[in-house]
């Protein structure tokens, strides 16, 4: 009985250790990938202002255009100014 005691406190030991190691090893995976994300954030600020004013062109653009249509201006408005 004594021995089977034993194996087992042996065999948790064992147990403990190697889930000890796996908490190290995925702690330090963790603060390797926010620091990995850290350093993206400036970089993705601009991808964020890019793509905003991509946008912003896309609905300032003309929605539809014939190609027999030429340029128009308001030539009336223009020989007032």
């Amino acid at each position: 009985m004594r021995q089977e005691i034993e194996m087992y406190k042996e065999l948790n030991k064992h147990l403990h250790q190697e889930m000890l190691q796996m908490f190290s090893a995925t702690t330090t995976m963790l603060k390797e990938q926010n620091d990995f994300l850290l350093a993206d954030a400036a970089p993705m600020e601009d991808i964020k202002e890019l793509s905003a004013n991509i946008c912003m062109m896309a609905t300032i653009q003309k929605a539809y255009s014939d190609s027999e249509d030429g340029p128009s201006y308001d030539s009336a408005f223009i020989s007032k100014v």
